[in-house]
């Protein structure tokens, strides 16, 4: 298994800052938390690379979406644009060997 921690802005909606570096807050906010997306290009290589599927989680740790990988020879492969999700935008991804999904 592999973790994958996308870590991107998250702010609380109205926030406000004195500069655009955010160096001094102005207002606090409120809720729902705001998650900054991106789009990024990750690949690794495993032995297993053939059996790996990739997953993105919720907060609590839970299988949100399955996510297409592209896998060539012991190379895994995944484009992940965090806006495009199906369940919306996600910090945590899983990586695991099928057959082998402890708990699950």
């Amino acid at each position: 298994r592999l973790l994958l921690v996308v870590v991107t802005n998250v702010l609380q909606n109205n926030m406000a800052f004195e500069d655009p570096e955010m160096r001094f807050m102005l207002k606090l906010g409120d809720l729902p938390l705001l998650v900054q997306t991106g789009i990024f290009d990750v690949a690794f290589r495993n032995r297993n690379a053939a059996a790996m599927k990739a997953y993105a989680l919720g907060m609590d740790g839970k299988r949100l979406a399955e996510l297409p990988l592209r896998k060539n020879g012991d190379r895994v492969e995944l484009l992940l644009d965090t806006a495009a999700l199906p369940s919306g935008p996600a910090l945590y991804f899983e990586f695991v060997e099928h057959g082998k999904e402890f708990g699950r």
